[in-house]
């Protein structure tokens, strides 16, 4: 800032400090825990819940909290059976400088095949509570959804065989 200054090498000390770091417990372990650490909430949206069979519906998954969120993989969604899924995308948006509370957002596409599809099927997420040292899992019911047949989708023939199957054979 002025004329001055000099440059001096300086030694900083500090005492140091003595961390124990603990495995997570297998004892009550759920089976929808991925890896997430804190204290969490979970909200899921969808959108459009009213659509042809075949056409995109995006799941909004959002994680908010504290931990370290940029790290949270998303529920698996592996058990909705009847939906063509895409790679889902995720951010983090940070409320803290330190990054550890914020929201975790997941965009997933599904694509309702079929017209017999009446909801998108719960949600499970669960997490570790540092603090209280217990695993505390989260639900979210199905998401009714109403998917009408998709008139312009290419039908299968039908084809009716006669005989005993033997045609042809020598």
């Amino acid at each position: 800032f002025n004329d001055n200054s000099q440059r001096r090498d300086v030694v900083l000390k500090a005492v140091g400090e003595t961390l124990t770091i603990h495995p997570l417990p297998e004892e009550g372990r759920p089976d929808s825990f991925n890896g997430a650490l804190g204290n969490s909430t979970m909200k899921i949206d969808a959108s459009p819940t009213d659509l042809t069979a075949g056409d995109p519906l995006t799941v909004t998954i959002t994680i908010a909290g504290d931990g370290p969120l940029d790290t949270v993989p998303m529920p698996p969604i592996d058990h909705w059976e009847g939906f063509k899924t895409y790679p889902p995308n995720a951010t983090t948006d940070s409320h803290d400088k330190t990054g550890l509370r914020g929201t975790r957002i997941f965009e997933q596409v599904v694509i309702p095949q079929s017209s017999d599809l009446s909801a998108l099927p719960p949600l499970d997420f669960s997490y570790f509570d540092p603090y209280q040292k217990i695993y505390r899992p989260l639900f979210h019911p199905a998401i009714p959804i109403l998917v009408k047949a998709n008139p312009n989708a290419p039908s299968m023939p039908t084809q009716t065989f006669e005989g005993n199957g033997e045609e042809g054979l020598p």
